[in-house]
């Protein structure tokens, strides 16, 4: 399903109106935490290579339980194998890629808990397309508006400082059709992800050569996992698919110098 911007003032009443009945949205929210299963971090390599072409790009994922695989049970079933064996079709080159993700991560958390190992990780492998998917923790953990901007803008100086390679901001998940999330709790997260989703790419727009992709495909209830939280291996397939198709529209792979040294190997 599209993330759809269109009426932010309806949004933002949603959000408002949700507020007002925090109590209950407080007592439904820990209902749901008791009752959705937590599902482990994907196992396996969290790295490896999809294509056999001589050209060759090394991206790397950051984020939150997306990019650490939660919902199936080996990485390369997840977003980052899924996106890199789209980009290898869509590119026709080989795309070596690594996650470096976490469970329950928040946009503040990236800098301490992720990008340390992306630093170290430059030295060996130069990124050429670096795709970060955070906000859903962001939007259930009630991040402000300002504090997530001002988080987002820090992020991004911090990964400035090691590579000039295009950023893509993967769309905030329509957590509004979540199915372990019942009503009001859907609504009203839901329209919170989209006011954090739009300014998630008002950052974007702000910075040279930073991206947000919207995911564009009409949802499905085996989309989810068991939980009904995170992508099932169906979903997160599509989601590479789609971030791949407008990557590879976008030209963001011809605008990064080709590595020889590869994360994969």
């Amino acid at each position: 399903m599209k993330v759809v911007h269109g009426s932010v003032w309806r949004h933002r009443l949603f959000w408002w109106m949700g507020l007002a009945g925090l109590p209950v949205l407080a007592v439904q929210g820990r209902w749901v935490r008791r009752k959705t299963p937590r599902l482990p971090e994907a196992s396996g390599e969290w790295r490896g290579c999809s294509g056999r072409a001589n050209v060759a790009h090394n991206l790397y994922l950051l984020g939150e339980s997306t990019i650490a695989g939660v919902g199936v049970d080996v990485m390369h079933k997840a977003l980052a194998g899924q996106l890199a064996n789209a980009l290898s079709g869509e590119s026709g080159s080989k795309v070596s890629w690594q996650a470096l993700g976490k469970n329950g991560l928040k946009c503040a958390d990236t800098t301490s808990e992720l990008l340390p190992s992306f630093r170290q990780a430059q030295k060996d492998a130069a990124a050429n397309l670096v795709v970060i998917a955070l906000g859903v923790n962001d939007t259930t953990g009630l991040t402000s508006l300002n504090a997530w901007q001002r988080q987002l803008v820090h992020m991004l100086e911090e990964i400035r400082s090691v590579t000039d390679c295009p950023i893509v901001f993967a769309a905030i998940p329509p957590v509004h059709l979540f199915s372990a999330l019942s009503q009001p709790l859907s609504t009203v997260l839901g329209a919170r992800a989209r006011l954090l989703d739009k300014a998630l790419k008002d950052v974007a727009k702000a910075h040279s050569q930073v991206f947000h992709m919207d995911t564009v495909f009409s949802f499905q209830p085996d989309y989810l996992a068991s939980d009904g939280y995170h992508p099932s291996e169906k979903g997160y397939r599509l989601w590479g698919e789609q971030l791949a198709r407008q990557i590879h529209a976008a030209g963001l792979l011809e605008r990064s110098e080709v590595q020889d040294d590869l994360i994969g190997g």
